[in-house]
């Protein structure tokens, strides 16, 4: 599924979009690719989200991207990487407004650049198994829960970003060896 620079994707209550193949969803700067709900009055939670099966193809482009008011479902993230889903790399996209977690890469470990997840009521990014992701120049502020949470026997990197103003910064669980 290719879906050009300046295309607004716009979900019903409950929609989620589904990759078990490639998705090529590549902006640009000045023309950004917007997933969002189809209400008239959204909030947080007004549609799923966008879900990264195992099939999905590590050749998936999310680049220069808004995701906002999603995360209702019981993956509870507006982007979620299924257990077993490739590290489907993210860049220059704001993730926010999120009912859950920004962005829950689960066992995936994708890197996550330039971007900025923000103002969700989990974490901004998210994982309950292990990840090596990396997370590089980007932005976790004001998430409820926290910016970042690192789960047991993890190794992932945290570069060059900016934790603030979340519920936790980092959490950091039991035998994990975080670079950051």
């Amino acid at each position: 599924l290719t879906i050009q620079p300046g295309i607004e994707v716009k979900f019903n209550t409950g929609g989620i979009l589904v990759v078990a193949g490639t998705l090529n969803a590549n902006g640009t700067s000045g023309n950004t690719i917007k997933f969002t709900s189809n209400l008239g009055s959204p909030a947080p939670g007004s549609w799923r989200n966008l879900s990264f099966l195992a099939s999905a193809s590590v050749n998936s482009v999310v680049n220069y991207c808004v995701f906002e008011y999603g995360g209702s479902g019981s993956n509870g993230a507006t982007i979620f990487y299924f257990t077993g889903a490739p590290a489907i790399n993210i860049s220059n996209t704001v993730v926010r407004l999120s009912a859950g977690h920004g962005i829950n890469v689960r066992a995936s470990s994708p890197r996550i650049s330039t971007s900025i997840v923000r103002d969700n009521a989990g974490y901004g990014i998210y994982s309950d198994l292990v990840t090596t992701m990396k997370v590089d120049s980007s932005e976790a502020a004001m998430n409820t829960l926290g910016g970042i949470r690192i789960p047991i026997n993890s190794n992932p990197e945290v570069t060059n970003s900016r934790i603030d103003s979340n519920g936790t910064g980092i959490f950091i669980d039991n035998s994990s060896a975080p670079k950051i």
